[in-house]
């Protein structure tokens, strides 16, 4: 397998966070880049192309030939020869298998991560939860104060009990985390009832086989229902520092990309 894709000068993959910045800078790069940088870089056709969170990625390492044809042809046929390509799937932040299966198969890519103070962004992503498709089911009533401070409170109690943190060791004696998480949640129905109503089934213990198949699911739960655990970052960070040198994993914080968005596009 190539180092880099044919035709490739330089390869970014900008992997998270959610509600971290990363639409603001695919869209800087794509219209302001010829004042900011030396040439403009190359995005990939599809926004966000969701490749390497993709299902069966968690045990299967996807061949070169099938890289080539689903992911490079698919998303940078109409890059010229030469240029920087660059695509943003912020997904990708979450899942552990990711790193392992990227890296191996770019092993000179680069690797960008935007991070938000977490709380503002814990709330970003609850207001998205809360207007998605997914309110119109009743999974989250509202979107006011109380409706968010009862899901942080949720969530902050099934990190606390049970984990589904990546990186960070679960307590002792919890049994599965699905398990726990389920009981965490029936026990603050009486407390949090009016403002989570599906607490006997919470999304954030788990995932059904088709949000599975949609590439909503974790491992510990639906990606949209694990807000406040989402920013603890120094978890899912680990097994991309695992496997990239400094040079290589680019961390940056959103206060930096709209403070000073030249030096971003630079680094």
């Amino acid at each position: 397998w190539r180092p880099l894709p044919r035709g490739a000068r330089s390869f970014l993959v900008v992997a998270g966070v959610q509600k971290g910045g990363t639409t603001t800078l695919r869209l800087l790069v794509r219209r302001w880049a010829d004042k900011l940088l030396p040439a403009r870089p190359c995005a990939s056709a599809i926004e966000e192309p969701h490749y390497w969170d993709r299902r069966g990625a968690f045990t299967e390492q996807p061949s070169a030939r099938e890289v080539r044809r689903q992911y490079f042809q698919r998303n940078f046929a109409h890059c010229p020869a030469g240029s920087d390509w660059f695509e943003k799937s912020p997904a990708y932040y979450m899942f552990p298998h990711v790193p392992r299966h990227l890296c191996a198969a770019l092993p000179r890519a680069r690797v960008a991560v935007i991070l938000r103070e977490p709380s503002l962004r814990a709330f970003s992503s609850f207001h998205q939860t809360a207007t998605h498709a997914a309110a119109m089911r009743g999974d989250v009533p509202g979107m006011d104060a109380r409706d968010f401070h009862a899901y942080a409170r949720l969530d902050v109690r099934i990190a606390e009990e049970c984990g589904g943190i990546p990186g960070i060791p679960r307590p002792q004696g919890e049994g599965p985390f699905g398990e726990c998480c389920r009981r965490v949640a029936l026990a603050l129905r009486p407390a949090l009832g009016d403002h989570l109503p599906r607490l006997d089934r919470w999304p954030g213990c788990g995932c059904t086989e088709a949000q599975e198949g949609a590439r909503q699911c974790t491992g510990v739960g639906h990606k949209r229902y694990m807000a406040v655990r989402m920013g603890a970052y120094a978890g899912y960070l680990k097994p991309w520092a695992r496997r990239l040198p400094p040079g290589r994993l680019l961390v940056l914080t959103s206060t930096q990309l709209f403070a000073d968005q030249g030096s971003t596009l630079r680094a």
